[in-house]
């Protein structure tokens, strides 16, 4: 809404743009003025010849503008970012045609899980972190989750492990984003069938608990009927009849837990998201990334 009192629509390819670099009100407004001020339209043309100019913003910009349209012609746009000498271009790229399913993206978004991560954190030429590969970290993981391959299993499971080393000496910045991860990755496990995994983790008892639900809503794709499973509400997704009765099956068949043992694990789980004070929560975009 701007200072008239009214919202502004932009079209969906710069909606998306601006969300993916984190633009929210009155932001996004300033970033597109600035942006028309320089080019003078928003069209996909446009968006085509920022690619070939120099400005760093306009050019993530442009990425991301383009890499909402899924077709050859985007794709082919997109491709030469693969290979480019800044990260954040890079990563831009890779999540736009991971979004598309190419596989030249599969061995670069598995090693975008931990990439960036302290003590190797980006900074820019003015010094400054760069936080977008903590935020855009959550959306590599929910495009590997959607491959479903068995070859990105140890790759999952060692993100998922490393990001919980990490949360013990991050900073609350940091850990907000870190949790999200983890959830999706244990997840992205469960849609993988590997419950056996868990035994090797080492965490607390109500983090393996949450984990161990995660891994059973993957594992019957629960996100299709309940959007909002990783949503930060009150009430938690897993709260739900018969979901409740779902997961708790599941804990039983695959990780052979009685009804009380079911009982304190879904109890735990949801202490520990009560616990964590997270006020963030996961947007569920259109293409589900």
């Amino acid at each position: 809404m701007n200072n008239y009192g009214y919202t502004i629509t932009w079209p969906d390819h710069v909606d998306y743009a601006l969300n993916k670099l984190g633009y929210e009100y009155p932001y996004d407004e300033v970033a597109v003025k600035a942006f028309l001020d320089r080019w003078g339209a928003l069209d996909l043309e446009t968006f085509s010849q920022v690619l070939r100019r120099t400005n760093h913003e306009d050019i993530l910009l442009a990425i991301f503008a383009i890499g909402y349209e899924d077709t050859p012609w985007a794709r082919n746009l997109l491709v030469p970012f693969l290979e480019s000498s800044s990260p954040l271009e890079k990563w831009a790229a890779v999540l736009c045609l991971g979004r598309m399913k190419e596989e030249r993206t599969l061995p670069i978004l598995c090693t975008m899980l931990t990439e960036y991560l302290p003590p190797h954190e980006q900074y820019n030429a003015q010094g400054y972190f760069v936080w977008y590969y903590d935020y855009w970290r959550s959306t590599v993981v929910k495009l590997l989750g959607q491959w479903e391959q068995p070859e990105l299993v140890m790759p999952l499971y060692d993100a998922l492990k490393e990001l919980w080393r990490q949360e013990q000496t991050g900073t609350e910045f940091s850990k907000k984003h870190w949790y999200v991860c983890q959830d999706l990755l244990a997840h992205a496990l469960g849609r993988l069938a590997r419950f056996d995994l868990v035994k090797g983790l080492d965490a607390s008892e109500a983090r393996l608990s949450l984990w161990k639900v995660y891994m059973a809503l993957g594992y019957l794709q629960a996100h299709q009927n309940y959007p909002d499973v990783f949503a930060f509400y009150r009430e938690v997704a897993w709260d739900r009849l018969p979901l409740k009765a779902q997961v708790a099956e599941v804990l039983q068949q695959q990780l052979g837990l009685s009804p009380q043992d079911q009982k304190v694990c879904l109890q735990l789980a949801t202490y520990e998201r009560a616990f964590r004070g997270v006020t963030m929560t996961i947007e569920i975009h259109r293409d589900g990334t």
